[in-house]
């Protein structure tokens, strides 16, 4: 697996983009791949569902930037029907707006595209936006003509399609950071954004005011441990993960951002590879409901890479349930010399600083 998303309405089933470049619809609670598309030769990096429309989607290849709406027959397991749209190049994100009127993507560029959703059409490109290629573009929960973009020029901003000219030095809100910037993310409120960079950079800026706050997250001193966060449903609890590290930690999204907690997903891969063998070759997920406990010590951290020669895993992405605070799921990669990536789904008995 690249790429997953959960349903926004169906609490058992996710999208998800492989590095074959096929996408499919996945049963998390049988673990079977119920759907099926060829999408590119390249890695699905970019993933999005309606809605307001459930069986429909739209996904994106990385390299040619291939992009495709999906749409599944809940009743009739097998292939997806698919319409292929115009390519963004070098594709790294795209966005479906709250409406569902248009979408944005974005690259390994510095220009976005938006596209109108009813005719296919990619009726505007935004360029020059940033100094450096943008990774990740989200648009908000609420407000359809408003988005954030986070770049590698350790900016992410803030922009309104209904700003006339809209264009790089008239951003709604500039949030500047001290690392190149791997993800952004709206509150469910849409009133805060939370935006990653490498190693311990996260802040989470207030659109209300333009204030900032750091997150007290432990460094490793490593350029290359790219950090992704997101608020989990309600938004009162932040979770963030880390591509060097094996901990999913969770903060306190309100000022102080006092730790609540971590899971440690260290050999976990190693722990189910009885099962593993056990299953089908298209199974690629994996039930992981720890119990809730205290954070780790420093001297706990997770080991560098490839520390002792030994496998070691590392989360490489996170989602999170857009309406049940207990679920959530990280993209759980190991190292050489077995690698292996699944999407490990996490069932918390207790969200982490509620009763």
């Amino acid at each position: 697996v690249r790429q997953f998303e959960y349903h926004p309405l169906r609490p058992s089933t996710l999208l998800v983009g492989m590095k074959d470049g096929t996408a499919g619809i996945i049963d998390y609670d049988t673990d079977v791949m119920t759907h099926s598309c060829a999408v590119d030769r390249f890695p699905i990096l970019g993933l999005s569902w309606f809605h307001t429309l459930p069986t429909w989607s739209v996904v994106g290849g990385s390299q040619s930037g291939v992009i495709r709406f999906l749409r599944y027959d809940e009743g009739t397991p097998g292939t997806m029907h698919s319409v292929e749209l115009e390519p963004f190049q070098h594709l790294s994100s795209l966005s479906m707006n709250c409406t569902d009127d248009f979408f944005m993507t974005s690259g390994f560029c510095i220009d976005v595209g938006l596209y109108d959703v009813i005719t296919g059409r990619r009726i505007q490109t935004f360029r020059n936006l940033h100094q450096n290629f943008i990774n990740i573009l989200r648009f908000s929960h609420r407000t359809p003509q408003l988005f954030a973009t986070a770049s590698f020029d350790h900016t992410c901003k803030v922009w309104d399609l209904r700003s006339p000219g809209l264009c790089a030095e008239k951003p709604v809100l500039n949030c500047p950071g001290s690392t190149l910037n791997v993800m952004c993310s709206f509150s469910p409120d849409d009133s805060r954004l939370l935006v990653s960079g490498v190693d311990e950079e996260l802040q989470q800026f207030d659109l209300r005011t333009g204030g900032s706050s750091q997150f007290p997250v432990p460094s490793l001193g490593s350029s290359i441990n790219y950090r992704r966060s997101l608020y989990i449903a309600g938004g009162d609890v932040v979770a963030t993960v880390a591509t060097n590290e094996s901990l999913l930690r969770f903060y306190d999204a309100s000022a102080g951002h006092q730790p609540l907690g971590s899971i440690d997903f260290r050999t976990m891969l190693l722990k189910q590879g009885s099962q593993s063998q056990s299953q089908e070759a298209q199974s690629i997920f994996r039930w992981h409901r720890p119990r809730w406990g205290g954070m780790r010590s420093s001297c706990e951290e997770s080991p560098s890479e490839g520390s002792n020669g030994m496998r070691v895993e590392y989360l490489q992405s996170l989602r999170c349930h857009p309406s049940a605070p207990q679920m959530l799921s990280a993209l759980v990669a190991a190292s050489e010399p077995s690698p292996e990536a699944y999407v490990a789904a996490v069932h918390l008995e207790a969200v982490p600083g509620r009763p």
